[in-house]
């Protein structure tokens, strides 16, 4: 009997898991590219629901240290600040973000605004697509110039270890959250 239940518990876990499909990151021209799609098993509207609380994207991930909306713009804008604290052995620190916000049903577009965070530059564009009624694929496709120093090969690959563990992370919180009752 234990033995059917241990089956059927971790058979709901490998069914219940949110996945990393693709992703790639690469540190080109002083600038990050990067990429991810993943799948999220649950509704589509709940995932757009913990996407769209801005407010609440600290949530999201124990590094997202800051998450504020700033300022409301015209034209369905929104003006944003997030801080993520990062470490990297012993060594931390924050990237702070202030971009705005484009919302669109099931896509946001983020645009760095230069001079006022970590970045001089920068776009994410986050798309989401119903698979049904309880999977959701997520997409994003980016570029980052980060307004600081990145040391040469060693720097590049430790960002990238980091950026796959807080993607697989920050999506695996998402799924979470929106299969919750709460909220």
């Amino acid at each position: 009997y234990w033995l059917i239940t241990l089956g059927l518990l971790i058979a709901s876990m490998i069914c219940s898991s949110a996945s990393l499909k693709e992703s790639s990151i690469e540190y080109r021209d002083k600038k990050f590219l990067y990429s991810f799609e993943a799948q999220v098993n649950a509704h589509h509207e709940k995932v757009l629901d913990k996407l769209h609380n801005f407010e609440q994207w600290d949530r999201l991930n124990d590094n997202i240290s800051r998450s504020e909306v700033l300022e409301t713009l015209p034209g369905n804008k929104i003006k944003r600040l997030l801080t993520l604290t990062q470490c990297i052995f012993t060594f931390c620190f924050n990237l702070k973000f202030v971009e705005v916000v484009t919302l669109s049903k099931n896509k946001l577009e983020m645009n760095i605004v230069a001079g006022e965070g970590n970045f001089s530059a920068g776009r994410a564009i986050w798309e989401t697509v119903s698979q049904g009624t309880h999977k959701t694929l997520i997409r994003v496709n980016a570029t980052l110039s980060p307004d600081f120093w990145i040391p040469p090969v060693v720097g590049p690959l430790v960002l990238e270890k980091v950026f796959l563990k807080q993607i697989k992370k920050t999506i695996e919180t998402i799924e979470m959250l929106a299969k919750s009752r709460k909220d």
